[in-house]
């Protein structure tokens, strides 16, 4: 189980070996904890990372279970650092940005799917800039081939 501290305290020591931080506060982690609670959400509205949030908003606790698989815990520490660089106001470094970005992208291969996608039964032959008649703009359909 992947806690919200684990997460926020993860997203801390990146931030700390960036040289942006020391250590928090208990009031740095609330706003961390509330911050993450307000990212994810926002996450949410396109890929489904499974983030349990508060009931309550703004209720959420150090110990509270994340919902997020232990896959997904490393690229959103990665993406919550440049989100809370922001709250405060600092300037995101560019080992930052690239960390960040690095997150994102193991995060979308995880969660985002595409499916396979099919050939049509006819594919046209040359580039179609011909003017001129022609009947045969399309390779033959495979079923009515077989069939003839």
């Amino acid at each position: 189980m992947v806690t919200k501290g684990d997460i926020v305290n993860g997203m801390f020591s990146l931030l700390r070996i960036s040289g942006l931080t020391t250590t928090p506060e208990p009031e740095e982690i609330k706003l961390a904890i509330d911050t993450l609670d307000d990212y994810m959400a926002q996450i949410a509205i396109t890929m489904d990372t499974g983030y349990i949030q508060p009931a309550t908003y703004g209720e959420s606790k150090h110990s509270d279970d994340s919902g997020l698989s232990i896959e997904l815990a490393g690229p959103v520490k990665k993406m919550l650092c440049t989100e809370f660089c922001q709250v405060y106001g600092r300037p995101v470094t560019p080992e930052l940005g690239v960390i960040s970005s690095q997150g994102m992208r193991a995060m979308e291969q995880l969660l985002v799917n595409v499916d396979p996608s099919v050939m049509p039964n006819t594919l046209p032959i040359g580039s179609g800039n011909e003017y001129a008649l022609i009947n045969d703009k399309f390779f033959p359909n495979l079923s009515e081939v077989e069939n003839a």
